[in-house]
């Protein structure tokens, strides 16, 4: 993780224990302020997370559709159908676009 992302992870909590300190002891501005620095600091972190979740998620998919599709190569080759199965995946490697 690079600095600004672990910035980030720290400013956050740290932002939220700072605002409850000033609820007992700053004044006004300072609360308000402190609170809506640590409700946007924090929004944003659930947001980056949300995101990375989202991601290993389609990482997920792609793994478990690679998984199926190389049984399904063993089992064609297994039951001798090797010209069509090398058909199938020189038409694969033509159409496949890495993102």
């Amino acid at each position: 993780m690079n600095s600004l992302g672990i910035l980030i992870i720290v400013a956050g909590p740290a932002f939220a224990i700072v605002w409850l300190v000033a609820e007992f002891k700053a004044e006004r501005a300072w609360r308000i302020a402190l609170g809506l620095i640590s409700m946007v600091i924090l929004t944003t972190v659930a947001a980056v997370a949300t995101v990375i979740v989202g991601q290993l998620n389609y990482n997920s998919y792609y793994g478990f559709a690679e998984k199926s599709l190389i049984e399904e190569t063993i089992k064609g080759l297994e039951s001798g159908q090797t010209s069509s199965v090398l058909k199938e995946l020189h038409r694969l490697q033509l159409e496949y676009q890495p993102t």
